[in-house]
């Protein structure tokens, strides 16, 4: 009779009701507020133990992000390969050449709302790779599609400049530009050509800090999307 006693009772606490969650935890935007107290830490521990917590967690951790290679490393490990004579460093990837976790790249990629500065340089083979890689997936045209702040600062004149900017989506809201002094016109100059021909619809704010250089105002670029008129200037 007791050992029916105890059978039942592990029947009974066997099919107890899981928990149900308070309805204040269903809501994402309260969620967000409480979240964004987290250390980075805490939200990375979140993410791994819960799945029913772990999209909001990495929404917040991947919202802003200081630079580019943070973001690139979880796709290939990037090993610096030097250092520019200006004294940038230039990163290019660790392992051989395969597919990498383009997976994983993305489901952070797309959730990445400010760059605070793109001032990174990588080798040809890495921004290449990205490129084909986007090109043969079915995410659309920019490595960051749903960024709406970015800070870039131009070092040098390398080729990457130019050729990392599909990361901009037309949906860019705060634009910031800044040029070192040994940077070329001719490099601004393609820079500025590059802005002209990208349909930021959404953008309320650009501004421009253009060190020794003289060059014009882009003839498409409206005047209402400079907050500094002495952008176009010597500085």
């Amino acid at each position: 009779m007791a050992s029916e006693s105890v059978y039942q009772q592990a029947r009974s606490e066997h099919h107890s009701p899981v928990p149900r969650i308070h309805d204040a935890l269903t809501v994402p935007e309260l969620l967000a507020a409480i979240f964004s107290w987290l250390s980075r830490a805490d939200l990375t521990t979140v993410a791994r133990v819960s799945r029913r917590l772990s999209s909001i967690s990495l929404d917040i951790i991947w919202k802003t992000i200081p630079e580019l290679k943070y973001l690139i490393s979880t796709y290939r490990p990037l090993t610096q390969l030097g250092l520019t004579k200006e004294g940038a460093r230039v990163w290019k990837f660790w392992d051989t050449p395969d597919e990498g976790l383009w997976d994983v790249f993305w489901a952070y990629a797309r959730r990445v709302r400010a760059v605070e500065a793109c001032n990174g340089l990588y080798t040809l083979e890495v921004i290449d790779d990205l490129i084909s890689r986007l090109e043969r997936s079915s995410c659309g045209p920019s490595l960051l599609p749903n960024l709406r702040s970015l800070s870039l600062r131009v070092l040098t004149d390398d080729r990457h400049l130019i050729e990392a900017l599909p990361i901009i989506p037309a949906g860019l809201r705060t634009l910031q530009v800044s040029t070192e002094l040994n940077v070329s016109p001719s490099t601004v100059q393609r820079l500025l050509e590059y802005f002209t021909g990208i349909p930021l619809t959404t953008i309320g704010e650009v501004e421009f800090e253009l060190f020794n250089v003289n060059v014009p105002q882009p003839v498409h670029f409206p005047p209402y999307k400079r907050r500094s008129s002495a952008a176009w200037e010597l500085l």
